[in-house]
Formats: structure tokens, sequence, C-alpha cells
């Protein structure tokens, strides 16, 4: 392949080769392409001029002469090429990495809860949890998103120090549960709430209830919502201000409230003539088991 003409312009005319003023044209590099195409010029980026001479197809492979023009010759090519790859190849694996650590292994569920107003009046509010898995076993870390406007005009209540013990504890039963050890997750809770202050263990058992099906893949089924305390190993304790909590589900739609065991009738109520006035019906659970059957409908 003979050089161009002395006074042929040489703006910008590829090759492999640089000489004073000119350069030569050549082949593209032989290897690492499927087909080498030879350029004439190339003026400031504005097209390509074709050799109709040279017997190839006059179809121009526009990524290799992007590879001339950003990495120049063919031999560093290939090495940047190598190198890319490699780059690449790290850079995907650690992606790939990252998702599994962290992506894959985020849940998120939202649980309604039966809490009392500072007027003593029962109202349901929702509590958003967010689960990660840590890549330490340095948790369990329980963290609480108060006063956040994160969820638009929803604001997050704040949360008395024995709601946020409650809360830990079924992270512990939780995890109890599913057979996970407690210190590789990270557990943030948001109570979405119009009460300002949310006091008391009521809402521990439905946050125990909600992260084993968050990390089962579970949902909670519509009209069911739960008051009740848990412990670490997973049973369900008593609470009180019930038949306020009944009326305050009924209120919010509610058709099925689980209650901890032996709590229909006390000393201090009967909940069986307001359940039937307010069309509610009342289910006792005396463990975490139970308790996740009834609002998912599964086992585990």
């Amino acid at each position: 392949m003979s050089p161009p003409p002395d006074g042929a312009k040489p703006e910008l005319i590829l090759s492999g080769e640089w000489k004073s003023g000119q350069r030569h044209h050549r082949e593209l590099w032989s290897t690492g392409c499927s087909q080498t195409h030879p350029f004439e010029e190339v003026k400031l980026g504005w097209g390509i001029r074709r050799r109709a001479s040279t017997g190839r197809s006059p179809e121009t492979n526009v990524l290799d002469l992007a590879k001339v023009m950003m990495l120049g010759e063919p031999i560093f090519q290939t090495w940047i090429s190598r190198s890319c790859f490699a780059t690449l190849i790290a850079f995907a694996s650690l992606s790939l990495a990252l998702d599994l650590a962290t992506g894959e292994q985020r849940f998120l569920i939202t649980v309604p809860l039966l809490s009392m107003s500072s007027q003593n009046i029962g109202t349901t509010n929702y509590v958003v949890i967010q689960a990660d898995r840590l890549s330490n076993p340095v948790g369990p870390e329980i963290q609480f998103n108060e006063g956040s406007r994160a969820l638009g005009r929803f604001r997050g209540g704040a949360l008395s120090e024995d709601w946020k013990t409650a809360a830990y504890i079924a992270v512990l039963a939780a995890c109890e549960a599913v057979g996970e050890d407690p210190r590789t997750w990270s557990v943030t809770l948001k109570n979405v709430s119009s009460a300002y202050l949310s006091e008391g263990p009521s809402a521990s058992a439905a946050i125990a209830v909600a992260l084993v099906a968050a990390l089962k893949r579970d949902g909670i089924l519509p009209g069911v919502v739960m008051t009740g305390a848990v412990d670490p190993i997973g049973r369900i304790l008593p609470v009180g201000a019930l038949p306020e909590k009944i009326q305050g589900a009924a209120a919010g739609g509610f058709s099925t409230v689980l209650i901890p065991q032996g709590q229909t009738k006390t000393r201090d109520w009967d909940l069986s003539p307001l359940a039937e006035e307010l069309r509610v019906t009342i289910v006792e659970v005396s463990t975490l088991r139970e308790a996740y059957e009834r609002m998912t409908g599964k086992s585990y």
C-alpha cells in the first residue's frame, strides 16, 4: 500500500505511523478485530472517505476507526484492550458482589399497628421497616427514623424508650424464629402516626411478624391488625387498653384483630359484645408462629 502523495492534505490521515507532515495508510491491526479496513482521510471527525481501489468491502467499521482515533497504535490498542477488559471484569465482579451483599439483602415491609392517642382514643398507624444484612456480625443495629418528612406529609412519630426496647426485642424474636444471627442485621423503623409520641411495648409482636414476613418475602394480609408484646423466644405477652384499640381497629377499617391469649375477657373488660357490635373478629394468639400464620396466611 503506497503512501499518499506529497501534496495530500495531512490534516487527520489515519495510519499507524507518524512522519513529517503526513501519515501513511496501513491496514488496521490484524488481530483482535473481526475484519480490517483501510481508511483514507478523516477531516476533524466530519466523515470517512473509503478507498475504492483496495477491493475491500466499501463499508467502514466505525468501531475500528474509533479505536484508532482514541487508542493509537494497534500494539498499544491490544495492550490497553486487555487491560481494560481485566479492569471491567474486576468492576463487574465487584458490582455483582455489592448487589449480592446489599441490593439482594435489603428487605422492606409495612405493618399496621394499634395505639392510643394522647386523648386515650384508639388509633391505627403504620411502621415502615427496612432490614439490611451486615457484612460483619456487629449488630443488631436498631435505628429509629423519628420526626422526618421522608414519607412526604407523613411525619415519623416520636418513640418512647420502652417502645424502642420492645422493638429491639422484636428483632431478636424474629431472628430466633427464622434461625438468623441477629448480629448480622441492621433494622430501621419509622412509625408513621398522627400521634406525636408512641409509647409502650404493644407494637413489638406486629413488628416481629413483619420482620419474619420480610425475611421470608411474604406479605401481610389486608384487614388484619395486631396488638401485643413479644419476648425474645416468641411468646405473645399481654397489653392494655384493648377496648379502645378494638374501636380504633374498627374505625381504621380492620376486620380482624389479633390479641394476646386470654385477653378477650378479663376483670377489666369483655371484648365479645364490643367486637360483635363493631363487626370485628377477635383472634387470640399465644406465639409468634400463630400470629404469623394469622397475619400472612402462611407458616414458617
